[in-house]
């Protein structure tokens, strides 16, 4: 083994155990940075995708028999990544951006001229998670506009969220909970993006990913 193909082989696995242990960290980092959330999503399988070129490298330079060199540099150049997404898997909804637009005449409540309409309903574990996306979006963009509405007419049933939200965006009932629920095409919850004051495009909870994030942050 040169010392060049030892570089490689280094490399390649220091840059895998890196990226493996810190998998999250390495996301979360470069989003705070770049504000780009499709990319920082892809940035650790890119840099396991990295690790096993370097590694495929080493091998195909080190092995003579031919056999040997195709099998074990194949193996390497995809065990990088493999053991990320085991890790680590990619849903279908994680890049998603598909959703459905919406009739300009559509009801809604909302309060805000342009940003994100979201939609709930009491004591749903999908719609309560999802505020701690919320927060971390209103973190990165502050000038984004967002309100949560809770379809119900009882303010007693919306304090978890309030509390969750730490008034980092309004929470409120609406006044018409069955219409609201009909906007949101009874999934919850919605993300809706508001336009020049009209409802223009929704997403369900499992549309709603980096891409469409982008979308509405860009």
């Amino acid at each position: 083994m040169n010392l060049k193909s030892q570089k490689y082989v280094i490399v390649g696995i220091i840059l895998t155990l890196i990226t493996l242990i810190l998998f999250n960290k390495i996301e979360t980092a470069f989003l705070s940075v770049s504000k780009q959330w499709t990319i920082s999503k892809l940035l650790p399988y890119l840099l396991l995708i990295i690790s096993g070129i370097l590694l495929f490298i080493f091998s195909f330079r080190t092995f003579k028999n031919k056999v040997i060199k195709v099998s074990i540099s194949f193996s390497l150049l995809i065990a990088p990544f493999s053991i990320g997404f085991g890790l680590h898997p990619i849903y279908q909804g994680d890049f998603s951006k598909s959703g459905k637009e919406i009739h300009s005449k559509t009801y809604s409540e909302h309060h805000i001229r342009n940003g994100l309409y979201v939609i709930t309903i009491p004591g749903c574990p999908y719609c309560f998670e999802s505020i701690s996306r919320l927060k971390q979006i209103k973190n990165l963009h502050p000038n984004l506009q967002i309100e949560l509405a809770v379809s119900t007419t009882d303010s007693t049933l919306i304090e978890t969220y309030q509390i969750e939200s730490e008034n980092l965006f309004h929470v409120k009932t609406t006044k018409n909970p069955n219409k609201i629920a009909s906007l949101a095409d009874h999934r919850f919850p919605a993300f809706v993006l508001i336009k020049n004051n009209k409802a223009a495009y929704k997403w369900d909870n499992s549309q709603f990913g980096v891409r469409a994030i982008d979308e509405i942050t860009k």
